[in-house]
């Protein structure tokens, strides 16, 4: 290293703050950190409720929607010119 390294300073030292000045999160203690996992389980758990239950209990959303969609026939909702909706990835009936 040469001379003018060594004696380099800081551009802006006013930048530069105590520690007795951090904020709790900062100085990590034990409720921020209770907080923040407490936080990441929620949300976690939220989304687990919303996304994989349904693929847990197929069968009992599969009931729920043909007593829901008893009396709809797709004739009468589609609208005119489009062609009835089908299952792409439904296997197709042998003849």
């Amino acid at each position: 290293m040469n001379q003018q390294q060594t004696n380099k300073r800081l551009p802006r030292p006013d930048l530069r703050i105590s520690p007795s000045q951090w904020s709790a999160a900062q100085k990590g203690g034990t409720s921020s950190r209770v907080a923040i996992v407490a936080t990441v389980t929620a949300v976690i758990g939220g989304l687990s409720l919303v996304f994989l239950y349904p693929y847990m209990n197929i069968e009992q959303f599969r009931s729920v929607q043909k007593a829901n969609r008893a009396g709809i026939h797709a004739e009468d909702v589609q609208p005119t010119g489009l062609p009835i909706w089908r299952d792409p990835f439904d296997r197709k009936k042998s003849a």
